[in-house]
């Protein structure tokens, strides 16, 4: 049986005053993603405690088979710089690093408005000869994005993931106090003088764009190592994702990566899937994963309207084409639909849909429907066994 798990990006939230006291999730009109509910099996899968989300790395890890104990254990720093540095991983820190417009030292734009790929590594190639003898590797990883290893960073807390600064806010007073901390705190301010000299910014100013003058870091973890080579399997899989991070989860698991476009990024009607190459991928594997990284930092969609426009937009051109390929050429199949949650600890609705199912009566892929659904509640370690290995649904 074919498998298909969509995962997307912080989709799951709360209840908000501007939408009717509806979630975003619950006002798109997610046609594609309804159908498939309609047809399948709900549910919920609870955060791991009152005050924690789960990670999306960790989600997305445990959807392409990686043990639970590694899934908990991964950081999306060094997720996205699996095989960015050249040479063998120590015990170094990596964060991601978004690069962002500050005044007086306050955030003023969080994406820097669309750095193209090639600014991104002259950037990066400035704070890496300005910084390496302070001990900080920089290196480009996506527009806009590269990933930083901090020599001696064991030192820093594991898991530093300071919340994405505010507008206004200034950025060195975001990170935590702390004596390790201190190292970041010198980086983002020496990264600021580095970037406010650089030629790429001067054109930006020119051009009437805001500057790439400052820098985040979050994200932060242990340097990780791909496997050595593929370890063979029952089931042979691959994972499609746009994302820096979905290459990283696919090199950890030994998946095979099948490129996809941003559907976030370019015009509304480029098409984000090659229909031939998802085609030839659904032919070669039995389980496919996609990753679908929301638009902006912090697992951000902007405000609660954005969002919602966001969620319809991708339900046409990524769910969309998929599930008409999925139903209509590869049967038996199964369709698994999951989300990773904002930063706020709340349940994420799945919805698993496809042959030999006999549909509940949920009808929406949303928070409050799933919870109705016949999936029930379940934690997220038991989530990918119930929904890729089980065959036997009616014991449910």
């Amino acid at each position: 049986m074919k498998t298909v798990i969509l995962v997307v990006e912080g989709a799951a939230g709360e209840p908000v005053e501007v939408l009717g006291g509806r979630t975003p999730m619950q006002s798109a009109r997610a046609h594609h993603a309804s159908r498939a509910a309609q047809s399948g099996w709900c549910g919920v899968v609870q955060p791991p405690s009152t005050r924690a989300a789960w990670r999306p790395e960790t989600v997305l890890a445990l959807m392409s088979g990686m043990p639970d104990r590694q899934a908990g254990e991964l950081r999306r720093g060094p997720v996205e710089a699996v095989g960015v540095f050249s040479d063998a991983p120590g015990p170094e820190m990596i964060f991601r690093g978004d690069f962002l417009t500050l005044d007086a030292g306050g955030a003023v734009d969080g994406r820097a408005t669309g750095l193209t790929w090639e600014e991104t590594q002259e950037l990066a190639d400035a704070l890496h000869q300005g910084m390496v003898p302070e001990g900080f590797d920089t290196a480009a990883t996506a527009p806009g994005n590269v990933a930083v290893r901090v020599a001696g960073g064991h030192e820093l807390a594991a898991g530093f993931d300071a919340a994405f600064p505010e507008r206004g806010v200034e950025v060195t007073r975001s990170v935590p106090k702390g004596k390790a901390e201190l190292k970041v705190r010198r980086y983002l301010e020496r990264a600021a003088e580095v970037l406010a000299a650089h030629p790429v910014n001067d054109v930006r100013v020119d051009l009437g764009e805001n500057p790439a003058n400052g820098i985040w870091l979050w994200g932060g973890g242990q340097a990780l190592a791909p496997p050595a080579g593929p370890e063979p399997r029952e089931t042979r899989g691959a994972l499609a994702s746009s994302a820096r991070m979905g290459k990283g989860i696919a090199s950890l698991c030994a998946l095979e990566v099948l490129q996809i476009r941003s559907p976030w990024r370019g015009e509304p009607d480029e098409a984000v899937w090659s229909i031939p190459d998802l085609i030839d991928c659904l032919r070669r594997v039995d389980r496919l994963t996609i990753y679908v990284e929301a638009p902006q930092e912090g697992v951000g969609f902007g405000d609660d309207v954005e969002k919602v426009r966001a969620l319809d937009l991708l339900d046409q051109v990524v769910l969309g084409p998929l599930y008409e390929i999925v139903r209509e050429g590869f049967r038996p199949c199964r369709l698994v639909l999951t989300v990773t949650g904002a930063p706020l600890p709340v349940a994420l609705p799945v919805v698993v849909s496809g042959d030999e199912l006999e549909p509940d009566a949920a009808g929406r892929w949303d928070e409050e429907a799933c919870h109705g659904g016949g999936l029930g509640s379940m934690h997220l370690l038991d989530f990918p066994e119930m929904v890729c290995e089980r065959r036997s649904w009616h014991l449910l």
